[in-house]
């Protein structure tokens, strides 16, 4: 009888054992799962933000070309404008795969007033090249426009920041092998 009965604690001593290491192995799993994708997060909005620095110099070189009569050839500079606002566009959906709603609504503000002044300078371009007359009423709803990018940037840049200041940091208990 003994002997069946210390072969019955053993097996229930390695049962709770065996679900205290899944339990533990779970649990390890899900905080990696929630770093990894934290993580994600952060490079994809640092991307954005980058992506977005990158397009409003191209935009504001842009604008000036298209304000001098004797800028000459403008379409190196309109490249560099859709270069740039494409690579927005790239970074802003790597941002709709890892980002929260909250954040992907953000950024999808962002991405319209970039849309936006991407199509007023074309339209001030054409309206440039065809020599109308009131082509500077264009120059006004672009600087508008840049306004209109950099006031969704700032809210886009705020909702980052508050994401991140609520964050905690992890404290786990360190695992130790045995």
């Amino acid at each position: 009888m003994a002997g069946i009965a210390a072969v019955r604690g053993a097996r229930v001593g390695a049962e709770k054992t065996a679900r205290a290491m899944q339990s533990q192995v779970d649990t390890q799993a899900w905080h990696a799962r929630e770093d990894w994708l934290l993580q994600q997060r952060v490079d994809a909005s640092l991307q954005f933000l980058s992506a977005y620095d990158l397009y409003i110099p191209a935009a504001r070189s842009f604008q000036a070309a298209l304000s001098s009569p004797d800028s000459g050839s403008r379409e190196a500079l309109h490249d560099a404008v859709r270069t740039a606002g494409h690579g927005l566009t790239v970074a802003y959906f790597r941002l709709r795969v890892f980002g929260p709603e909250d954040i992907q609504t953000s950024a999808g503000d962002l991405r319209a007033a970039v849309s936006a002044l991407s199509e007023s300078l074309v339209e001030w371009e054409l309206s440039v090249a065809a020599q109308e007359e009131e082509a500077w009423r264009r120059e006004e709803t672009v600087t508008q426009r840049i306004v209109d990018a950099a006031n969704a940037h700032d809210a886009f840049a705020s909702r980052i920041s508050e994401i991140v200041g609520t964050l905690e940091v992890s404290r786990r208990p360190a695992t130790r092998s045995q």
